[in-house]
């Protein structure tokens, strides 16, 4: 996995359950890798978090949980932490 891919995988998991990148502003930055993007700018709520890393893990095989969202807080970060637990 490259780290473009691990962040496709997480901007489709935000997009499928929230569709927040609609809003103004993000759809631009949605696919530019070098822009990252808080969670907090998405307000997604608990349910929408949890069902972002169900969709993660679905299209990944790797297990994201609720705290490693709130650890990692932005989008590059989560797709870093994706990367690294992937493996070689």
């Amino acid at each position: 996995m490259t780290p473009e891919e691990a962040r496709r995988i997480i901007v489709a998991a935000v997009d499928k359950v929230t569709h927040a990148f609609n809003a103004p502003g993000l759809l631009a930055r949605r696919d530019d890798p070098s822009a990252d993007i808080a969670f907090s700018e998405l307000e997604m709520d608990s349910l929408s978090a949890m069902e972002i890393c169900m969709a993660i893990e679905e299209a990944s095989g790797i297990e994201i949980d609720l705290a490693d969202l709130a650890a990692e807080r932005s989008v590059n970060g989560l797709a870093r932490l994706l990367l690294s637990r992937a493996g070689p």
